[in-house]
């Protein structure tokens, strides 16, 4: 029986169970209750005679319970008629459901309903490849509800592909076969003369579980001999023969002798996939004597890395529980963990190995021994050294007696704290990069890489060109271990890039050119992967491991805004996890002429389906961030360029309506004006001076600024008070002629005659909001400018009282230097506005005072679509205090509810320091 996916009723999850069942559904309780309260179309159904749990009671009138039915035909039948979307398979963790069968799933499938099942668990290899979503905990139970209820092509792909496992595996045909096969292994093993006898029979967890035998054991002439570990041709230690087998002692008699074992094989399987496969000459196999079974052949549940735990030692499930682990420096290893007895009668963790891939003599890749430790009952701290930093870390433990304890792999050690990945791991944890994140994302661009649960779909990084024009040859991608690393384990090929422009600039340096030339040939994959983007990295950078296992997206996916990430190497305390969205397209013609500052993805092809979004964070960029030299913040682009933008796409303004807001009586607003008048540019100046307060004597030395600077095209507009000056701006903008509206404070000075052109040709590209750049503030001391800030970012989040938000100005001047960027909004002190958007938003809200009504302007431009964007190639200078000491809480002094800030945020960079 098998029933169509799209036959459904709709928003209906059931469970089906009887009273056992009670503490396996309550694993899944709180995700339900949770969908329950924020989707009130959803009703759930108990088929069956469990009783309703206490948190789901106040759903009452939205649960129905189903008398359970005891023939199985009816019971199926009345199963089927349900019609549920999703049919759900939660296990606790017990001793008894590690024994349990598939068979919900079964059922589910075949009525035509999606399964949400518990990973880890029976259900792990019937739902892999889409045949099933696998949770743990509430917030996955509930994520996997939401998505299959809010996804028909989701919800019909998924049972479809289930439905196509029950024909092909669980047929009546099949079912048969397996039977018969097992009764010919029965046969031929009858008919042979029983000399040594290895079985593998189940994968759980990460250990395999078999038994062995030797014939001669019987008699008790040769001692019990351990079963071997190995990974290719490396042995990795031994395990013991423990465990008593009845099954096995049915057939081969000699009950009083243990046959039963267990191996901690999972990570040398996860490693096997990480490497590329069997043909890689990591294949994990279980030896006894002359037989051998290889781990990862022995089906698709073996080599499933859902079961998989980066440092599973960390669980503290055995006798070296890891607490923390970090780099002591460039190839040494500190571990932190805490020896306990285990109280159960077998030996204790004792030693240490640890093992790294490594190119033997004749060129292949093999596992070698790094170092080996002795563990001791006080030692808190141990160190051990690796050949290389960036290769897959095996950390194995051994008892007393010398048998494996168990095996941890870490794929990706560069990721821990002190190697150069370390803040791709601080990007996704609180704490800064701590052992569950890292664990965590091991776990994740582990399965990225091995292409779990996606093999379909090709790596999107095909190779890696490095800017050679200003390189010196001592940064890390020059670094053999790295370029080593990156070809053996991704066969991505690396080379030089701008080669030539570097022997224009300086015709002695050819021999550099080939010296680079041949260092990157030197580690050249012998199979180059296939992938359609090639990354372009400033020599400063290195790939982040995020863009070297990602894989292009599905049809339909949504595009990741992962971190790009940025190190400042020379001052370790102070660290920045940049995000960079994908820009709006006409901000990203206007760098593209030799843009190297940042990392750069463009297809090899001119398939337009090749976007640069297909990737994960681009780079690790470590670079010297200490302060800029004052022309260069003056003039981020050198003063005798005639323009700014490296791209003509962006068409001039014909006239622009320039507001001066005199906010400040004290500030001179003549300079300001001088500067205003000095400015390059084709269009039309239209000068409007918003005074807010001040006297009638004030008022009247304004319009006599104005008359001798601007005598033709300056006028002035009385605010009132600071709560009027947006009535009063919208008011004068009404009539006002320029294509492009600039909004100045009187303490800003334009000293760059270049900047007016610039940030109005930027205000009025496609699908921007208002623009803005760098914004200098001198120091108290010498006035020289020591701050450069550039738009507000993303800061704290407070739900202690009320949601909450703090947006935060940092020194962008080396950070983001050269660049445009999206952020989530920017300085009132001087931003730009194309006057089609303004009036199609309607102008600034009367609401809000001074400080935020352009944070609302911002908002509002963010939900309608347009991107608010910043740039550092060009500056301004500020009369203001000196840089700020904390985040600017806008959020609380506006009055401005978290949630209508998520869209600004959603679409803005994101830089957080650590």
């Amino acid at each position: 029986m098998s029933r169509a996916a799209d036959d459904r009723r709709s928003a209906f999850i059931g469970y089906m169970g009887l009273g056992s069942h009670n503490l396996d559904f309550a694993t899944a309780v709180t995700g339900l209750a949770r969908l329950l309260e924020a989707r009130p179309d959803v009703r759930f159904e108990i088929f069956g005679s469990i009783r309703l749990p206490g948190d789901l009671k106040r759903f009452d009138e939205r649960i129905r319970l189903v008398e359970p039915v005891r023939d199985y035909g009816r019971f199926m039948e009345r199963l089927a008629s349900l019609k549920w979307t999703i049919g759900m398979c939660p296990l606790a963790p017990t001793p008894f459901n590690n024994r349990k069968t598939n068979t919900k799933w079964v059922e589910y499938s075949a009525c035509g309903m999606a399964v949400v099942a518990t990973r880890g668990t029976v259900y792990d290899a019937c739902c892999a490849d889409g045949c099933g979503m696998l949770v743990d905990g509430a917030e996955e139970w509930f994520g996997a509800f939401d998505r299959l209820l809010g996804d028909k092509a989701l919800h019909r792909a998924q049972v479809e592909r289930a439905q196509r496992r029950l024909r092909d595996d669980y047929s009546r045909d099949r079912l048969k076969q397996q039977i018969l096969s097992v009764f010919a292994r029965a046969r031929a093993l009858a008919d042979q003369p029983i000399l040594t006898k290895l079985s593998l029979d189940e994968f759980d967890g990460d250990r395999a579980w078999g038994w062995a035998w030797r014939s001669t054991e019987t008699a008790g002439v040769q001692p019990r001999e351990p079963v071997q570990i190995w990974s290719g041709d490396v042995l990795i230690g031994h395990t013991p023969r423990r465990h008593h087998r009845p099954d096995a002692d049915a057939y081969l008699g000699a009950p009083a002798w243990p046959k039963g074992f267990s191996a901690p094989i999972g990570a040398l399987n996860a490693l096997c996939r990480l490497m590329g496969g069997p043909e890689s000459g990591f294949e994990p196999t279980i030896r006894f004597r002359e037989e051998l079974l290889s781990t990862f052949a022995q089906g698709p549940r073996w080599q499933d890395l859902a079961a998989h735990r980066t440092l599973r030692s960390a669980d503290a499930t055995l006798g070296w529980p890891l607490h923390d682990l970090w780099w002591g420096n460039s190839h040494l290893l500190k571990a932190r963990a805490t020896y306990q007895s285990r109280g159960d009668g077998q030996a204790e963790t004792r030693a240490l190995r640890v093992f790294q891939p490594s190119r033997q003599a004749d060129g292949r890749l093999a596992l070698a021994v790094a170092d080996e430790v002795a563990i001791h009952e006080r030692q808190g701290v141990c160190a051990f050294g690796l050949r290389n930093p960036f290769m897959p870390v095996l950390l194995v433990g051994y008892d007393g007696d010398g048998h494996v304890d168990f095996i941890d792999l870490i794929p990706f050690p560069s990721l821990l704290r002190g190697g150069l990945h370390a803040a791709e791991a601080a990007a996704v944890d609180d704490s800064g990069g701590g052992l569950a994140a890292v664990r965590r994302l091991n776990d994740a661009y582990l399965a990225e890489a091995t292409g779990w649960g996606a093999d379909q779909l090709s790596p999107s990084l095909a190779d890696i060109r490095v800017d050679l024009e200003t390189a010196t040859g001592a940064e890390p991608i020059f670094d053999h271990q790295i370029r080593e690393w990156i070809a053996l384990m991704f066969r991505v090929p690396v080379a030089g890039a701008n080669a030539e422009r570097r022997v224009a600039s300086d015709l002695g340096d050819r021999a550099f050119v080939e010296y680079a030339d041949a260092l990157f040939g030197r580690e050249a994959p012998a199979r180059p992967r296939d992938g359609r983007l090639r990354l372009t990295l400033p020599s400063c950078a290195i790939p982040a491991i995020g863009a070297l296992v990602s894989r292009r997206l599905s049809s339909g996916a949504t595009a990741s805004r992962a971190a790009c990430v940025v190190v400042d190497d020379s001052l370790p305390h102070r660290r920045y996890v940049l995000a960079l969205p994908e820009a709006p397209k006409t901000v990203r013609a206007t760098l593209a002429e030799g843009r190297t500052s940042f990392p750069v993805l463009s297809p090899l092809t001119d398939d337009k389906a090749a976007t640069a979004a297909d990737a994960l964070p681009a780079a690790i960029l470590i670079r010297d961030l200490s302060p800029l030299a004052k022309e260069a913040l003056l003039y981020p682009t050198p003063r005798d360029a005639p323009v700014i933008l490296p791209s003509s796409d962006a068409a001039g303004p014909a006239r622009i309506s320039i507001f001066l807001r005199a906010c400040d009586p004290a500030a001179d607003i003549g300079v300001l004006l001088d500067s205003v008048a000095r400015q390059k540019t084709t269009a039309k100046l239209e000068v409007i001076l918003i005074a807010a307060g001040g006297g009638a004597k004030q008022r009247d030395a304004y319009r006599g600024l104005l008359r001798e600077t601007f005598p033709t095209s300056g006028h002035l507009v009385e605010a009132g008070s600071a709560w009027g000056e947006a009535a009063a701006i919208n008011e004068t903008a009404a009539s006002a002629s320029g294509d492009a509206f600039v909004f100045v404070e009187s303490r800003i000075i334009l000293h760059d005659p270049r900047t007016l052109e610039t940030i109005a040709r930027l205000s009025l590209l496609d699908e921007v909001g208002t623009v803005g750049c760098m914004e200098l503030r001198r120091h108290k001391a010498d006035g020289a400018p020591v701050f450069g800030a550039a738009g507000y970012f993303p800061g704290r989040v407070d739900f202690s009282v009320a949601p909450a938000l703090a947006l935060q100005e940092i020194d962008c001047s080396a950070l983001l230097a050269g660049e445009i960027y999206p952020v989530a909004a920017n300085s009132a002190r001087f931003f730009a506005l194309s006057a089609q958007a303004w009036r199609r938003l309607g102008g600034m809200s009367p609401r809000y005072p001074r400080e935020g009504a352009h944070i609302d302007l911002a908002l509002r431009l963010a939900n309608a679509g347009l991107a608010n964007i910043c740039t550092t190639l060009v500056s301004v200078f500020s009369e203001a205090d000196d840089p700020p000491k904390f985040m600017h809480d806008l959020a609380a002094a506006s009055h401005l509810d978290l949630w209508r800030l998520l869209p600004a945020l959603k679409s803005s960079a994101v830089i957080r320091p650590f």
